[in-house]
């Protein structure tokens, strides 16, 4: 056999290569002062991208932050933080989700002359990146360069220097022992062994978030493109060239494929009959519907239990075995309000009771507690007992 069948036999040849969910390196990189957030410097991003794309994630995430607000603060909610008439619920809402989905959030402070606060501003937390030590930080809305490959596919240039954006910014750490110019807030959930960036309580569920859109865009593609392969067709004898194959399998495609048809086909060229002529087989998987079901009941229960799910019931979803009367509602939503809303809430409060004695206000700002979906907290004695003064004559129609 000569060279140049050698190469076309083994032209015909795909290896795939599968990938698997790293957690990300924190890494220096010679000429920049911040430390670079996952390989590409890119890894809030592919936080985003999960949030943006996973149905069940998106979902979760909104709810948690909806939960943690809460009522908001009814004492200073309403006060103005910033120039653009935002109040302080308005930037809590955003710190809370931006908390959610990257672990940490970022809230810019600008002094006035002689010392006082003038303003409080939300900083996408996705845009900023840090020193090693968190003594000073930078912006830019694009940290790495993208660019799409010949099939599509986003990429990012492994080293590139934000430096040159024009909306590169940077700030000192916030100094209330320094009151001047521009500072940033920065905060960060611990984790052990993490220094500069923190993680999503959520990082163990990560691949099986990725399951999760990912079986939607396969279903997605079934229907829309006939995407899944049910047969392969082979063809003995001379395999030609991979133009010609190209061709064949254009033609293929256009006549038998589609959403009015059953599905893609694969076409395989093969020199290993002595006679020519064509074979077609069925490799079309046995009972996909039940393998998909198995897959996204596991899925579900993995993102649960990696968001801390207690009871699917209070975000809305029904699992088998609940019985989702009132009472087990009210013991869910109690376990929830105790094991993970009140402590975030505690995070928000103390942080933001510190920025607001810069305003002169110097009353504790609390965000007020939610009441489970569709209760009765007046006629519920659990219910009642688990509210705060406020919250009781608030359920009764009374000021605070």
């Amino acid at each position: 056999m000569n060279a140049k069948e050698k190469k076309k036999i083994s032209d015909n040849v795909v290896v795939i290569k599968m990938n698997e969910h790293k957690v990300p390196q924190f890494r220096e990189v010679r000429g920049e002062d911040y430390i670079f957030f996952g390989k590409n410097n890119d890894y809030p991003e592919y936080l985003l991208k999960l949030y943006d794309r996973s149905a069940k994630h998106n979902a979760i995430i909104n709810q948690k932050s909806f939960y943690i607000f809460g009522g908001g603060s009814l004492t200073c909610g309403d006060f103005k933080v910033n120039e653009d008439c935002e109040t302080l619920n308005d930037v809590l809402k955003k710190v809370i989700l931006d908390y959610e989905l990257f672990g940490g959030f970022a809230v810019e402070v600008i002094w006035a002359f002689g010392g006082k606060l003038a303003e409080l501003r939300h900083i996408n937390y996705s845009h900023v990146r840090s020193n090693e030590d968190n003594s000073k930080f930078y912006f830019t809305k694009e940290w790495a360069r993208k660019y799409y490959d010949e099939n599509d596919n986003e990429m990012s240039l492994p080293i590139y220097s934000a430096k040159e954006n024009k909306d590169f910014v940077t700030w000192e750490a916030f100094n209330p022992e320094n009151k001047s110019g521009k500072q940033l807030y920065y905060y960060k959930s611990y984790r052990p062994n993490l220094d500069t960036y923190p993680l999503p309580d959520y990082i163990g569920a990560i691949p099986f978030i990725e399951i999760d859109f990912e079986i939607a865009n396969y279903w997605y593609n079934a229907v829309k493109n006939g995407f899944t392969a049910s047969h392969i067709i082979t063809f003995y004898g001379d395999p030609g060239t991979q133009e010609e194959q190209k061709k064949l399998e254009e033609r293929i495609t256009k006549k038998f494929t589609g959403t009015d048809r059953a599905g893609r086909v694969i076409l395989n060229f093969s020199q290993n009959k002595e006679r020519g002529g064509s074979e077609i087989a069925n490799i079309a998987p046995l009972d996909l519907d039940k393998q998909f079901q198995i897959l996204n009941d596991t899925v579900q229960q993995e993102i649960f239990s990696g968001h801390r799910i207690t009871s699917p019931m209070l975000f809305g979803i029904k699992t088998p075995g609940q019985l989702g009367g009132r009472t087990e509602l009210v013991e869910a939503h109690e376990l929830f309000q105790n094991v993970f809303v009140t402590p975030k809430q505690k995070i928000f409060e103390t942080v933001f009771t510190k920025l607001l004695c810069h305003f002169g206000i110097n009353e504790k700002m609390e965000l007020q507690k939610l009441a489970p979906i569709g209760l009765d907290v007046v006629n519920s004695s659990n219910a009642w007992n688990i509210l705060t003064s406020p919250e009781r004559r608030k359920a009764i129609g009374l000021q605070p």
